[in-house]
């Protein structure tokens, strides 16, 4: 399987983890884990995107980027759906977060992260109610 979903055993994080290439035909069957893990939630939970092993392409973007945050039901707007934190190296994945923040995209609120330990670092510093040093800007810009 070319992805992964779970639920973060001690923070109120889900973790999915994608590889390959395969990023339009594996969109569907993503939602259809992550929705309902959202859904069963009792509290707002950050999700965690490690997207470090997977190849996507320019053209891929806006397609899959939509599917996320435009659709009447788009996972990046649940409401139970604290932050989005994108895991990747990639400038063309950070170029897209940025993407994500314009108002065309509903200004979804997403975070860059070269390592998963960062993402999850910054979900307990934001939960312990300190002023998380912010290192997703160097990443998403």
């Amino acid at each position: 399987m070319p992805f992964s979903v779970d639920k973060f055993p001690s923070l109120p994080a889900i973790i999915f983890v994608q590889s390959g290439s395969q990023v339009a035909s594996e969109a569907q069957s993503a939602l259809g884990q992550l929705i309902p893990l959202i859904d069963e939630q009792t509290e707002p939970v950050f999700l965690i995107m490690d997207v470090r092993q997977l190849s996507i392409g320019l053209e891929e973007l806006p397609a899959t980027a939509a599917l996320a945050a435009l659709r009447p039901d788009a996972l990046l707007h649940h409401p139970k759906l604290r932050e989005t934190l994108i895991v990747s190296k990639e400038g063309l994945v950070r170029l897209a977060a940025q993407g994500l923040k314009s108002a065309i995209f509903g200004s979804v609120k997403v975070k860059v992260f070269e390592t998963t330990e960062g993402a999850v670092d910054y979900c307990r510093e934001v939960l312990a109610g300190a002023a998380p040093a912010d290192q997703s800007e160097s990443m998403a810009g």
